[in-house]
Parts: structure tokens; C-alpha cells; sequence
């Protein structure tokens, strides 16, 4: 008998991290969803972590439910009067048969179990529902901090990222699920951080963490001095920018819901 893979939980022991330090998405990105989806009765956000999306969805749903496997990660969500959370794999919702709106997983596609994921989200959208998945690479904010950030990525942390990583640098490209997929956009996902916020980002990295278990905090010292020096005045913001590729795949319905387009043409930027 084929083992089911064990769902991995890398974000529970840095939740507070984690709510505080990742960057949120752009408001035009929820407004095109909520445009597209067939109503905006109940939206659905998978492995929501600390609920960046799920507060995202909350201003154009009347119900919005956020669902992750660490309790953890859910005592530092974000609250709104119809959101709402529970402990759940995203594989084995308890939901009823096509009742959700739109489905969303970002960041988070990764980490899921494709083979039982697909059939599970088919369930539950209603006809003519949404499923939107999104990524964001690895950031850019000048040549000289990128040269830092990359020592981190590749030669420090580079046997610490689990293989699911990949699907990430490839925007999830090679999806396969029972639903009807869209062309990909493409756009870019931008904050305005301090050197502090920044490298609060950086320790969200799973990759991170795996190494602290391993290293002593000492050994990050000439990464962070390095990163510092690039930066310049810590107290000066700078522009952070990630590629973020956003997938969509739609139920099939009486209606072509991919006929919907959103208004103004798409995304705007984050600054």
C-alpha cells in the first residue's frame, strides 16, 4: 500500500516571525479574484499560516475561512468579523460538497499533497469556482544586497531547502489538478522596508531555521555584517521586490467564468 506523505509543519516554531515579517500582496490582487469568482458568498484560503490572504479576501467576501495544520501559525492571525479559522489539511476539508467561491494557497501550494489536494478542491468549489494559486521568487533590492542575499540562499542555506522549494523558483510551473487552467500572470509583488524589517523577513526562511537547529547563531554573523554594509543607513527604507507569478484554474459550470475579465486589466503595485 502506497504511504500517504507526512504534511510537513516548518513555520510553527517562528509563528510570531513569521505574522510580523512576511510581505503581504497587493489589493488589486484580491479585487480581480473577487471579480472573478461565480459570488462572493464564502471564500477559502489554504494553508493560510498567519492569514496574510485570508484578511486579504475578508474585504470582498461576506465569509472568508482560513484552514492550516499549526495551531501555532493560527494564534497569530489576523482578524476580521467574517473570518474565521481552523485546524485542517488542506487534502481533507470538513466542507460540503460545492460550497465554496474561491479556493486560494499562496506560497503554500509546496507543501501540500498534489495527488489528494486536486480531488479535494474540485469538491468543494462550487461550479464554475476558482482555484488561485500564487508564488513569489527570491528578491531583488540592488546589486550589492542581492549579492549578500544570494551567498545566504545558495551557499549557506543550499543543502537546507527541501525539494519542494523548486516549485517555488519555478512559479509552479508543470501543475497538474482536475480543473481548467488559465494562462499564468506575471507580476511583481514590492515593499519598502527597513534593514531591520528586511533581514525579519530573511528568518522566516524555512531554510533558515532548519540551519539554526544545526548551527550556532554566531556562524550567520558574517552574512548579516556583510548585509549591513550593502544596505548602508539601517533606518533608510528600500524598495523590495519579488516576482510573483499568480496561476488560476477554474470548476467547470454552466458558465465560462475565464470569459470574466477583471476591471482595469489586473494588479497594481505595492509601494
Amino acid at each position: 500500500m502506497e504511504k500517504t506523505p507526512v504534511p510537513k509543519d516548518l513555520f510553527s516554531g517562528h509563528s510570531r516571525e513569521y505574522a510580523s515579517f512576511r510581505p503581504h500582496y497587493p489589493t488589486a490582487l484580491f479585487e480581480q479574484l473577487a471579480e472573478l469568482a461565480p459570488s462572493r458568498c464564502l471564500a477559502l484560503d489554504l494553508a493560510t499560516g498567519s492569514g496574510q490572504s485570508a484578511g486579504g479576501l475578508a474585504r470582498h467576501f461576506t465569509q472568508v475561512l482560513g484552514a492550516d495544520l499549526s495551531p501555532h501559525q493560527l494564534s497569530h492571525s489576523c482578524q476580521a468579523s467574517n473570518l474565521s479559522y481552523l485546524v485542517a489539511l488542506g487534502e481533507s476539508l470538513p466542507l460540503r460538497d460545492s460550497c465554496v467561491d474561491l479556493i486560494t494557497i499562496a506560497q503554500a501550494l509546496h507543501w501540500l499533497n498534489l495527488k489528494s489536494l486536486g480531488p479535494e478542491v474540485a469538491r468543494v468549489l462550487k461550479p464554475n469556482g476558482i482555484l488561485a494559486v500564487w508564488s513569489y521568487g527570491n528578491c531583488s533590492v540592488n546589486n550589492d544586497v542581492d549579492r549578500a542575499v544570494h551567498q545566504l540562499y545558495e551557499e549557506v542555506l543550499g543543502s537546507f531547502w527541501t525539494p519542494e522549494r523548486r516549485w517555488v523558483e519555478q512559479g509552479y510551473t508543470g501543475l497538474s489538478l482536475p480543473l481548467r487552467p488559465q494562462t499564468p500572470q506575471l507580476t511583481t509583488l514590492s515593499h519598502h522596508w527597513s534593514l531591520h524589517q528586511f533581514i525579519g523577513y530573511l528568518r522566516t526562511w524555512s531554510a533558515l531555521q532548519s540551519y539554526l537547529r544545526q548551527h550556532d547563531e554566531a556562524a550567520l554573523a558574517p552574512i548579516w555584517e556583510a548585509l549591513a554594509g550593502a544596505w548602508g543607513d539601517p533606518m533608510q527604507p528600500r524598495g523590495v521586490h519579488w516576482p510573483l507569478t499568480l496561476r488560476l484554474f477554474h470548476k467547470a459550470g454552466d458558465k465560462d467564468c475565464s470569459m470574466k475579465k477583471p476591471p482595469g486589466g489586473g494588479f497594481e503595485k505595492i509601494t
